[in-house]
């Protein structure tokens, strides 16, 4: 029985330093996988997706960053629009806010047709700025 032992101990001996050596080649593959970004993703994307084993799920993960990216972008063209229109109703420039909030309804709509926004956002905030122009006409017909 102690033999056997022996002998088991021996071959775990044997074995341990092939098992490290390949541990240590595998890990920098993997961390170097994790920290940078994916080939081709576009500026300010996040590192490379998480290793996959199915090439669909993979393909997902890629998509999902560009996805991501395209709709960060929208986003913030949504805002840069509706801040602009609010901008020039709060200093009475109604011309250029009339078509200013145009140009915000029509982002909006665009953003809730493609998915970017849920459609109850967009209607929501397209109330709101028209709310808010139609206050500064009225504000401005009394002056």
């Amino acid at each position: 029985m102690a033999e056997e032992t022996k002998a088991k101990e021996a071959e775990a001996k044997k074995e341990a330093p092939a098992k490290a050596a390949e541990a240590k080649t595998e890990a920098p593959k993997a961390a170097a996988l994790k920290a940078a970004p994916a080939a081709g993703a576009p500026a300010g994307a996040a590192a490379a997706p998480a290793v996959t084993r199915q090439s669909s799920a993979e393909k997902a993960a890629k998509q999902a960053i560009k996805h991501r990216a395209r709709n960060r972008a929208v986003e913030s063209g949504l805002k840069s629009f509706v801040h602009k229109a609010e901008r020039l109703i709060t200093d009475k420039d109604l011309n250029a806010a009339g078509t200013a909030v145009e140009q915000a309804l029509r982002a909006l709509d665009r953003a809730a047709k493609k998915g970017i926004i849920h459609p109850n956002n967009a209607a929501r905030r397209k109330s709101r700025l028209m709310h808010k122009l139609n206050i500064g006409k009225v504000g401005a017909s009394k002056n």
